[in-house]
């Protein structure tokens, strides 16, 4: 897969941005154990609510025995789905996108992860920008010592930490070599290119 990374955009981009929904977040849980999980819950959800750019489904991915009630005053387009089964993080986001999800793109937010305000204002921008041509958007962080020289990138922490002015394209191969440590946290993913790979796996080989 291909990957653009996602740094904020320039004032003078937001003029461009996409109209129509192409994104849906999907958010699986498969239990909430005490308060504490509901309120992790709740401020995900949340943090989607106060996204400066509306135009984005959420689907809401529950074991059976969840119960759990969104919490008034969210504007949100969201659909609640319901599974008998036990499911795994990695089955939960297969099954949404074969099954739910009905737009281009689509990202996962894990039940105790926030998104930053304009991050799917942000990523909008990018993709009118570069017109549907990449399969995998996320931010990156360069990392530097005290004397400013290149560690290497990661991207945990960059789709919340908002501090990025760059924007620009990674080969595989850079991301091989250049990466300190890759996670797929608030990465956004082509929904026709994640399925042709056959989705996430539980392992690597």
């Amino acid at each position: 897969m291909r990957g653009a990374y996602l740094p904020p955009t320039k004032d003078g981009w937001v003029s461009r941005l996409i109209i129509m929904n192409k994104l849906t977040v999907v958010v699986p849980v498969h239990e909430l154990a005490n308060d504490k999980d509901k309120n992790y819950l709740d401020e995900a959800l949340r943090s989607l609510a106060e996204q400066s750019d509306k135009q984005f489904d959420v689907i809401l991915y529950l074991h059976k025995d969840v119960k759990y009630k969104v919490p008034s005053g969210l504007n949100l387009n969201l659909k609640r789905v319901k599974r008998d089964e036990k499911f795994s993080y990695t089955q939960a986001v297969n099954d949404a996108v074969k099954t739910e999800v009905q737009t281009d793109y689509f990202s996962v937010l894990e039940m105790d992860d926030k998104m930053h305000p304009y991050y799917i204002k942000q990523f909008h921008a990018h993709l009118n920008f570069y017109e549907d041509e990449y399969d995998l958007y996320m931010g990156l962080l360069a990392e530097v010592n005290a004397e400013n020289q290149f560690m290497g990138l990661r991207n945990e922490s960059a789709w919340i930490v908002n501090n990025m002015n760059e924007i620009g394209v990674l080969d595989l191969e850079t991301c091989k070599d250049k990466f300190q440590s890759l996670s797929l946290t608030g990465a956004i993913f082509n929904k026709e290119s994640f399925l042709e790979i056959g989705g996430l796996k539980e392992k690597f080989p």
